[in-house]
């Protein structure tokens, strides 16, 4: 992404919340696009949006966060799953 200017974007947000979004967006775009060459785009972006809904519907930062792990865990057990069907189809077990 290059430099990222947190104060700016800080006060941008602060100030400015539909532009905030808008140049985040922009930015989130670009660093997809950059990443679609190891074919990520999409699901990077399913998984922000995602984030984005989770954020926008916490009543507090705290219960965000907790949602946001929960999401993770959820992922990560269900990779889990399918690595242990793999092995299991390639040992034969």
């Amino acid at each position: 992404m290059g430099e990222f200017d947190f104060e700016t974007f800080f006060e941008l947000a602060k100030n400015d919340p539909v532009a905030f979004y808008a140049k985040r967006s922009m930015l989130l775009d670009i660093e997809s696009y950059k990443s679609s060459r190891s074919g990520n785009a999409e699901g990077l972006r399913k998984t922000q949006d995602a984030i984005d809904l989770i954020r926008a519907s916490s009543v507090s930062p705290s219960l965000s966060l907790y949602g946001i792990n929960q999401m993770m865990i959820s992922n990560l057990c269900a990779l889990q799953a399918a690595l242990e069907r793999f092995d299991s189809i390639a040992t034969g077990t």
